[in-house]
């Protein structure tokens, strides 16, 4: 299990199982939400779990209230992406994108408590046409995605 908190901490949760992928994403619209190069994204089922009050991978144990949720319509793949942050310290939380992966939650890598030793490593790169020349990718870790 992994847990993760916003940057003050109102919002918190848990991930149970592995991820779908790991993946950085260049698109502008995950480079303006987050003010920087790109957006660390874990993605993870929202198919219904055995875990009781678990929905899928991800649950929220404290701070619903405090998510607001940005509909973001003008995005590069065409769907709209509805990112939710803290409405208290302004971390990006969650995105989901229901009308092209309805089945998906995507976690920000960023608020993710990994045990020592536990190194988050991107599978695959999106949008990378958009992605910052001097910043370098071993190729064979990640598969490119040109979207």
């Amino acid at each position: 299990m992994i847990t993760g908190c916003c940057l003050c901490g109102s919002v918190q949760y848990e991930l149970r199982g592995d991820p779908i992928n790991t993946v950085m994403c260049f698109c502008n619209n995950c480079r303006k939400s987050t003010g920087s190069i790109g957006m660390a994204n874990s993605w993870y089922s929202k198919k219904a779990s055995a875990t009781p009050s678990f929905v899928g991978a991800f649950k929220i144990t404290k701070g619903a209230g405090a998510l607001r949720t940005y509909k973001d319509h003008a995005t590069d793949s065409g769907g709209t992406v509805e990112r939710s942050f803290c409405s208290n310290c302004g971390s990006p939380m969650i995105a989901e994108n229901r009308s092209k992966f309805p089945d998906a939650v995507i976690v920000t890598y960023g608020t993710m408590e990994l045990e020592t030793g536990k190194m988050w490593k991107p599978e695959l790169e999106f949008f990378c046409k958009r992605k910052a020349d001097w910043l370098e990718t071993p190729v064979e870790t990640v598969k490119f995605h040109e979207l």
